[in-house]
């Protein structure tokens, strides 16, 4: 596997992910992508003016911090574990204040249906809830993660994990790249 997908790899880093999101929308809800350099995370209304976070990793480097380029090669290389993490964020007053307390680069505001943003904000925190078991507090990221089922790899990764997020929430999404780079559609 590591011959063929070190090319899309070098491929997908100059691109983005570019969004279009749900037309029609009856019952709005915001959303947001949460751009943190070469990852990303979802943030999803959860009553009171709250948001839930989610974000999908490879365990050892996004749970344990072991983070050098040579564990980056492998986990990207190599499928293996995959981490689920969830923090609660209680009612942020603007996109400003959101950005600065899951210290992103940057957020993209999405409208999509409220339906659909809590049903799968009940889907991932019902994932997450099952292996809370295996939960870890990660302070360098201040979120706690758990085991996930699915195997983290080149090709399943935490930015295409959000993309697949934001499909069912209704949008569509175009594109990839190696870091959290999303942006809505022209």
């Amino acid at each position: 596997m590591a011959v063929w997908a070190a090319p899309l790899l070098f491929a997908a880093a100059g691109c983005a992910y570019r969004v279009t999101p749900p037309a029609d929308v009856r019952h709005p809800a915001t959303v947001y992508v949460a751009d943190l350099g070469y990852h990303a995370s979802l943030l999803l209304p959860a009553g009171d003016g709250g948001y839930a976070e989610f974000a999908y990793g490879q365990w050892r480097w996004f749970a344990l911090n072991e983070d050098t380029w040579l564990d980056g090669i492998g986990a990207m290389l190599i499928p293996q574990r995959g981490a689920l993490a969830r923090r609660i964020l209680v009612a942020p007053k603007n996109e400003r204040e959101l950005s600065s307390a899951i210290g992103s680069e940057a957020v993209l505001s999405i409208v999509v249906e409220a339906r659909n943003a809590a049903e799968l904000l009940s889907r991932l925190t019902q994932r997450w809830e099952q292996a809370a078991q295996t939960a870890h507090y990660n302070p360098v990221i201040g979120m706690t993660l758990v085991h996930d089922p699915s195997r983290y790899s080149a090709l399943h990764n935490c930015n295409s994990v959000v993309t697949d997020w934001l499909r069912e929430l209704g949008c569509r999404v175009r594109g990839g790249a190696l870091w959290a780079d999303f942006r809505l559609a022209d």
